[in-house]
């Protein structure tokens, strides 16, 4: 079963809600307001059911004071109905209704002359046909077929459907996508269902149950349940009209201009490259010239920077960034219109290409090639400049499939034609994964040739030593790859050069400082010295300590009570482990005071030590006592 979104266009009064009531029998002025002044001022909704498919009609208002109205209904558009009347043939708000879904990327649709019984002449009807085809010429609706009707004698209404099922048999596929994005163009509450939102789904699927994100904010929600054409159903498709009852947030919580999208699918941001179509006839578009930017069924202020001029002129396309005002959370590819502020008139409008860019300097030729890429390339070349930019950081492929409206097949199938490392979930481009295999491998000889007498460097040492952005799954692809080289050797706790040695980096001085020192440990057995009176504060003996620690002669525990730290020569641990075992291997256990008399040590000494027993297993604590742990 196909479905199609059509936008009903034209200049007030022209008679768009009357075509609709009687083509649906679905009355779209739903506000007291609207129905007694007999002019739409929010959008209207209604379906029409054919052989084919389903036909979502929305109904847009045509006084200009209301096209910023008409702009968030028109961005959900896939054809649309151009009403002329018959008795005022084209108006100006005809003419801006057309270029706005022109802008808004509208490529087909019908045009229906209304009020067909005010026209009975066949000379005034070709009258008013070639004043709409000569307005046309040129546009997307040159070539669309005309269709004369009457809401009064029902003319016309049977070919008007008959045309309605062409657009449905030429309707495509909407391309699928992982990740939903709705935008909100009403909220309200029903009573035992609570918050309700509607919007047209312009990608992927909804289903009942599914988890959502209310952007932008980030709010988090879940379908509670779905309707469609007033039919509760399990999974909503693009391109529907769908009814969305939330659990989990307030009506108030949520406006117009809001949007639905799959949890953290979407980025906040106040940068958008674009390509951007100025109008004919409007005044010059000048870099930083602060306009409205309408998008879905939201608006923000924003200034435009034209990337490779310093104005655009009417009638020209190119490429720009918009600074915006506020953060917004919209994908790449959405289509948008921008107003001059004052006096407000359109300007233009084009296709969003990069949804979360870096701000770009003045005429720099590499951005301007990179947005070239991503607005004309083909998707390798798109995912390239991505990846290119992300740097060392890498790209989530998610985000990266994401960010370039592609599908998880096409992202895989553009990555394998390049030179990528994949970790993770995450994909880096082979320039950057050598780069980062460099750095790592030069600050581990920096880190040896500043710390000679350490077995190693801390893995974690070394990830800071790193880009800050650098994700946990490419650090190990990292360390993977180096040691793979043969270049380096890692443990879960030290990475060091392959055949570094501590001992072999010792001078003549250090080594009998080394000695010195152990000594100190070794003459003190189990009532070891000060570690403040050994080491004073020389930084090289502190280090020299550190490299006796690190190559097993000396055994660091810690005294919890005066959280202090108190060393131990290893001789003297082993002799504490052989008096232990003799005393409890075969024995109930024992307290501290009488584990004392058996090491012939103080209480201070004894229980950072047992505690550094208990800790390797070698004895278990039990109550006040300690038995045989045998580890």
């Amino acid at each position: 079963m196909k479905h199609i979104t059509v936008g009903v266009a034209g200049h007030i009064d022209h008679g768009k809600t009357a075509l609709v009531r009687a083509l649906t029998g679905m009355e779209t002025d739903r506000l007291k307001e609207e129905q007694e002044r007999g002019m739409s001022i929010v959008l209207g909704f209604a379906h029409l059911s054919l052989p084919e498919g389903e036909v979502d009609m929305i109904d847009v208002p045509g006084h200009e004071r209301f096209v910023h109205t008409m702009i968030a209904g028109a961005t959900g558009m896939e054809a649309v109905l151009l009403v002329v009347s018959a008795n005022e043939s084209v108006m100006p708000q005809t003419r801006e209704h057309v270029a706005l879904t022109e802008l808004l990327g509208v490529q087909k649709g019908l045009v229906v002359i209304t009020k067909g019984d005010l026209a009975p002449d066949t000379d005034e009807r070709a009258l008013v046909e070639e004043e709409a085809r000569e307005f046309l010429a040129g546009t997307f609706l040159q070539d669309a077929p005309t269709v004369w009707t009457s809401a009064v004698t029902g003319e016309g209404l049977d070919e008007l459907r008959e045309a309605l099922r062409g657009l449905l048999r030429q309707a495509a596929p909407p391309p699928e996508l992982p990740y939903c994005y709705l935008p909100i163009d009403r909220v309200f509450t029903m009573a035992g269902h609570g918050t309700v939102v509607t919007g047209t789904l312009r990608r992927g699927a909804l289903r009942v149950g599914q988890g959502v994100e209310i952007v932008p904010g980030a709010r988090r929600a879940e379908v509670r349940g779905l309707e469609v054409h007033g039919r509760g159903v399990a999974q909503a498709e693009p391109g529907w009209r769908t009814a969305v009852n939330l659990r989990g947030v307030k009506k108030e919580d949520i406006g117009r201009g809001d949007a639905l999208a799959t949890p953290d699918a979407l980025r906040p941001t106040r940068l958008l490259d674009v390509e951007l179509q100025t109008l004919p006839g409007v005044r010059p578009l000048r870099r930083g010239q602060t306009v409205r930017l309408h998008y879905g069924t939201g608006e923000a202020l924003a200034r435009v920077h034209p990337l490779d001029r310093d104005e655009m002129v009417p009638g020209e396309r190119g490429l720009a960034q918009l600074r915006l005002a506020d953060e917004v959370m919209v994908p790449v590819q959405e289509r948008f219109v921008i107003r001059a502020v004052s006096p407000v008139e359109t300007l233009g409008g084009g296709v969003i290409v990069d949804a979360a860019p870096q701000r770009h300097r003045r005429a720099d030729a590499d951005a301007l090639r990179r947005v070239r890429a991503l607005s004309a390339g083909a998707v390798v070349e798109k995912v390239r400049e991505k990846l290119l930019e992300a740097r060392e950081a890498g790209q989530e492929v998610a985000h990266l499939a994401a960010g370039l409206a592609l599908t998880p097949v096409q992202a895989d199938a553009a990555l394998a034609e390049m030179p990528v490392v994949r970790a993770g979930g995450l994909a880096l481009h082979q320039t950057f994964f050598d780069d980062l295999c460099r750095k790592a491998s030069e600050a581990v000889h920096q880190f040896h040739a500043a710390h000679p007498t350490q077995r190693g460097m801390p893995r974690e040492e070394l990830r800071r030593r790193l880009p800050a952005a650098l994700a946990p799954p490419l650090f190990g692809r990292v360390l993977d790859e180096l040691v793979r080289q043969g270049r380096l050797e890692a443990t879960d706790a030290l990475v060091k050069e392959v055949g570094f040695s501590p001992a072999a980096m010792l001078t003549a001085v250090e080594r009998a400082i080394a000695q010195e020192i152990e000594e100190q440990f070794r003459r003190g057995g189990l009532h070891p010295p000060n570690l403040k009176d050994v080491l004073g504060q020389d930084r090289r003996r502190k280090n020299l300590y550190h490299y006796l620690r690190e190559s097993g002669r000396l055994v660091e525990t810690l005294d919890r009570t005066s959280n202090r730290v108190v060393t131990f020569h290893c001789a003297a641990v082993a002799e504490a482990e052989r008096r232990l075992e003799q005393a409890l291997a075969s024995g109930p256990g024992a307290t501290v005071s009488e584990l004392n008399q058996v090491l012939g040590t103080t209480r201070k000494n004894a229980i950072p030590l047992l505690e550094h027993f208990d800790a390797r297993g070698v004895t278990k604590r039990v109550g006040d006592a300690r038995v045989w742990g045998g580890g």
